[in-house]
């Protein structure tokens, strides 16, 4: 369910990819080499001569002054249900106003999104992209009666200095606000946007160096710190498994990586999704029911509180409910989720009906505060599925 809002907007339609004239904050020169920077968005701190490109091939080192092909542009601004980021424990079933762009400081080998996250021609990506600005992008949310921004599809921390001016003129006008990313932000970017941020679903895609570095180009730890310190800052945190058969799906790495979550908070959602065949990764097979069935035990057994599995295309009965949200102290369903049909069935959003358990997360002030998509959709707020 979703409204594509993306013809709202302009078509930068350049022939060749040009950039705003917004100098960027997030880099330093580096001393003694002749306009060289480094960039500091994302934990690679890539070393950027001039009239080069950063891993991410965004930021543009232009006479020495850091740009960004992504400021004031995107390839797709979408209202999204919050469950498909998936949050499932902040705003249940509502919508979020969710914009991305193109490249990515990963490059992973099984991404669903590769067609703009790892595009080849950037001059056909930039004609492709939409020019957006802070103000419009929360006039749209203002207008269409929706809550929350988030910045999803491609990874975020590359256009970090767009991202935390857009972030400021939410948290002014009342709204929530997300991000869906790798984690691989760097310290100083993770500082810059963690005061206006709302809420993060953070992909851990392993829980092996080896397996980040080989397949996706990233580092484990610098991950796990992020993660730890916006739990720690009080930034509601959801984390999302991609489970690939072969890859990170043995029993000894989902207890490693379920314990230390586990230990971070037991609170933590964690989302495990099945993988299927795509980008360098078609040979794979797709993740089986009974692997989802298997992971969910494991991170169950490891002391997490909620676990979730998703993009389910067989289900077995130990998968059934495995999207549902059950109180952790006595085992009575709080949530109910059936695809994307989301039924709250406490009376007290975050208490247990059945103990009075205190639900981690964060929810609507009562079920009746903050409509549905569904309802959403009935008043006219949504024009399609």
């Amino acid at each position: 369910m979703y409204r594509d809002f993306s013809g709202d907007f302009p078509c930068t339609g350049k022939d060749k990819f040009d950039f705003k004239p917004q100098e960027l904050t997030l880099y330093k020169p580096l001393e003694g080499r002749d306009g060289a920077v480094q960039c500091l968005a994302c934990d690679h701190k890539c070393d950027i001569e001039p009239g080069e490109w950063g891993t991410c091939r965004t930021r543009y080192n232009q006479d020495g002054k850091l740009r960004s092909l992504n400021y004031g542009r995107a390839n797709s601004v979408r209202m999204d249900q919050m469950e498909k980021k998936p949050l499932y424990h902040f705003f249940p079933d509502t919508g979020i106003l969710s914009m991305g762009n193109v490249g990515c400081n990963a490059h992973c080998e099984w991404c669903h999104n590769y067609a703009s996250t790892q595009i080849e021609d950037m001059d056909r990506g930039v004609r492709k992209m939409r020019d957006v600005s802070p103000e419009a992008l929360v006039k749209l949310c203002l207008r269409e009666g929706i809550r929350s921004l988030g910045f999803t599809y491609n990874e975020p921390s590359i256009n970090m200095e767009f991202i935390v001016e857009t972030f400021k003129l939410a948290k002014a006008s009342g709204l929530l606000t997300v991000l869906v990313t790798n984690g691989y932000m760097s310290g100083e970017a993770l500082k810059l946007v963690m005061p206006h941020l709302d809420a993060a679903n953070v992909d851990l895609k392993s829980y092996r160096e080896e397996t980040y570095s080989e397949f996706t180009g990233l580092h484990l730890s610098p991950i796990k710190l992020r993660i730890k310190t916006m739990v720690k800052a009080g930034v509601h945190v959801e984390v999302t498994t991609l489970l690939v058969p072969g890859v990170n799906d043995s029993d000894e790495e989902l207890t490693e990586l379920s314990q230390w979550l586990a230990g971070v908070s037991p609170d933590v959602p964690l989302h495990i999704t099945a993988f299927r065949p795509c980008n360098r990764f078609l040979d794979k097979e797709r993740t089986s029911s009974e692997d989802l069935a298997r992971a969910y035990r494991i991170a169950r057994a490891a002391g997490l509180h909620y676990v979730y599995c998703g993009n389910i295309h067989r289900l077995i009965p130990e998968l059934e409910n495995t999207e549902s949200t059950f109180c952790p102290n006595c085992g009575v369903k709080v949530i109910d989720r059936e695809t994307r049909e989301v039924t709250q069935l406490w009376k007290v959003p975050g208490i247990c009906q059945g103990c009075g358990t205190a639900i981690k997360g964060r929810w609507p002030e009562s079920v009746a505060s903050s409509p549905s998509a569904h309802q959403q959709l009935k008043e006219g707020l949504l024009l399609r599925w």
